[in-house]
């Protein structure tokens, strides 16, 4: 691991909020990515105790942007906790010098670029693993790094049209409209699947004691979480279609209903003894009389006949009691929860998937916690807020050895950014990309010390 000068007492260790030691301290991991395809992997490693500083050009990482009601917004708040902020203007010599030293040191580097981008500005893998044999190069794009769309920029909405997705959520026979998922599904799984290859590769290193370049792609996700459809293309000639509420692989009665007080969710009475129970349960055993409905293909068939007549059955009783009614019978029929009933129940509450952040500019928040734990490391109660942009690039510069004075000089001059002195306790309007009409950086010395006047 590198020996980076930092202080390796906890996650982010170069912010004071006190989260806890974990797994990974003492690996210092570059994080250039922005959004979530990357910056999901790399929150997952701070999360162990990685120092990730965030290298961020001096407008910001763009996601900080649709910030309202929060300074920043959610998506960059909850996937760069426990991270520290370099600001840096790659374009001059001197800031691309201080990020080199940074390379010379590190174990990892994260980027979500389009190829090529990275090598134009003397940063790709082939020149820092010159200085830097050891070095982890996490390279994570839209299209990967050849193919006849390599050049092409993206995000997982784009990747959710092109690997299938979309079309694969469409009835053809219905008409619902082509369905994407907002979740940003890609981004987030993609992410967790860049984590374990990076760890993979730190492994491999303890091994070799050489780096290596790690690569994965949008779309090349997109496949993973089609495992089973894709299979099925491929083998079969059969193609994924929404069908109802279920897909072609999938057998009524396997859907949604709507209860008294919301919905429920059942899989079971695929079969015609499973089929007898449901239609005994939901006091509907008429149907079970009718010849149109008497096996496993001609209900498949009849779906769309059907789920009225189910959905009227479900309408009668509230979630809860369907619930108990179906265990019963030991079946299986559960509430569809809302984001207010799941992150106040007890199960979300005692697996500690949420943690507190005590932000300097929005006060105290509630974040969405890593899942995985580890028996010798109880999952910590707090992380460290996001950081400010170039919250930490004082601290950054003078671990590589930087003077104060030589400090001073690269944020007058423009190589590197530092905060205002009241971007830690104000809130900021976001206008446009401009760093200055944000009230970000690259700020002079006569301006701060308007600033220090004019909040005093």
């Amino acid at each position: 691991m590198a020996d980076n000068g930092a202080s390796g007492d906890g996650a982010g260790s170069g912010t004071d909020s006190g989260a806890a030691p974990g797994l990974l301290n003492g690996l210092q991991v570059l994080d250039f990515s922005q959004f979530a395809f990357g910056p999901v992997a790399t929150r997952l490693l701070a999360d162990l105790g990685a120092d990730v500083i965030k290298v961020e050009p001096l407008e910001g990482d763009f996601s900080r942007l649709t910030a309202e009601p929060f300074v920043d917004s959610i998506t960059f708040i909850c996937t760069n906790l426990n991270k520290r902020s370099f600001s840096v203007n790659l374009k001059d010599e001197r800031g691309l010098d201080a990020v080199k030293r940074l390379c010379e040191q590190a174990d990892v580097l994260v980027e979500n670029f389009r190829p090529g981008t990275m090598d134009r500005m003397g940063l790709g893998y082939e020149e820092l693993s010159k200085i830097n044999p050891g070095l982890v190069y996490g390279s994570f794009s839209m299209f990967g790094e050849s193919g006849p769309l390599s050049h092409r920029r993206g995000g997982d909405m784009w990747a959710q049209a092109f690997a299938g997705f979309v079309t694969s959520q469409t009835d053809p026979d219905g008409d619902q409209s082509p369905w994407v998922n907002g979740h940003n599904v890609i981004d987030y799984g993609g992410g967790a699947v860049n984590a374990y290859a990076l760890m993979a590769a730190l492994w491999n290193r303890e091994r070799t004691g050489r780096g290596q370049k790690v690569t994965n792609n949008l779309v090349n996700t997109a496949v993973l979480m089609q495992w089973p459809a894709i299979a099925h293309y491929l083998s079969e000639g059969i193609e994924f279609r929404k069908e109802g509420r279920g897909g072609v692989r999938s057998r009524f009665p396997y859907a949604a209903y709507p209860a008294s007080d919301g919905y429920v969710l059942t899989i079971f009475g695929q079969d015609d003894t499973e089929w007898r129970i449901v239609c005994e349960i939901l006091e509907i055993e008429h149907v079970l009389d009718d010849p149109r409905y008497d096996t496993v293909e001609k209900r498949n068939a009849a779906r769309l006949e059907l789920y009225p007549v189910l959905d009227e059955a479900f309408s009668k009783r509230t979630r809860v009691e369907w619930q108990e009614a179906f265990r019963a019978r030991q079946l299986r029929c559960d509430p569809c929860l809302d984001y207010e009933e799941f992150t106040t129940h007890g199960q979300f509450v005692e697996n500690s998937m949420a943690v507190t952040v005590d932000d300097p500019r929005d006060g105290e928040l509630v974040m969405p916690a890593s899942p995985v734990r580890f028996s010798n490391y109880p999952p910590p109660e707090t992380a460290n807020h996001s950081p400010i942009l170039g919250e930490h690039t004082e601290a950054v510069l003078a671990e590589l050895g930087y003077g104060e004075a030589e400090i001073e000089t690269l944020s007058e001059e423009g190589a590197v950014g530092v905060p205002l002195p009241d971007m830690f306790t104000a809130q900021r309007q976001l206008v446009g990309k401009d760093a200055r009409q944000r009230g970000v950086f690259k700020s002079t010395k006569l301006e701060r010390e308007q600033q220090q006047g004019t909040s005093s």
